[in-house]
């Protein structure tokens, strides 16, 4: 999914568990997509450059075929998709927050689950990279409007429900 999906589903996991929002579980809930910069820079770089609306069109669409520009952006992105980046990012969390340094870890986990069920092809959930080239085989969001649909839609109520609970 998007920022805005996976930074909402970490606020909401923060409210759920500490009563409060923690700008901390938003922002950890998003550090996983660190990883789709170098891809968004080569996807920037193939846009059309004719003017600035087809090149939002462009940059906003899906890749066409699905899949990376290369090695370096494949790498990275699953590289910061792995269950293994949480090593570095449970310390990270405890650094930043001793008392909520594992609701910041599962908002971390929030967006691997998340990605699980909304993303496929080459951008599948692949969480053992680099030991294991497995994958979660999901629906992508950005061609698939049931899915973005139902994933927001599941979010809302989720949020909503949670409103009502406080």
């Amino acid at each position: 999914m998007d920022f805005t999906f996976h930074a909402l589903a970490g606020a909401a996991i923060s409210k759920e568990l500490t009563g409060k929002y923690l700008i901390e579980a938003s922002i950890f809930s998003i550090l996983p997509d660190v990883g789709a910069i170098p891809y968004k820079y080569f996807k920037a770089m193939s846009c059309s450059k004719k003017s600035l609306g087809r090149f939002l069109k462009d940059f906003t669409m899906p890749n066409k075929n699905g899949n990376f520009f290369g090695n370096l952006d494949k790498l990275v992105y699953r590289s910061t998709h792995s269950l293994f980046s949480l090593i570095p990012i449970g310390l990270l969390a405890f650094i930043v927050s001793r008392s909520y340094w594992w609701i910041l870890v599962l908002s971390y986990i929030s967006h691997f689950i998340i990605d699980a069920f909304t993303h496929e092809k080459e951008f599948s959930q692949m969480p053992l990279y680099p030991l294991l080239n497995w994958s979660i085989k999901g629906k992508g969001w950005s061609v698939n409007k049931k899915v973005f649909i139902l994933s927001w839609a599941g979010l809302i109520f989720a949020l909503l429900l949670q409103q009502g609970i406080s």
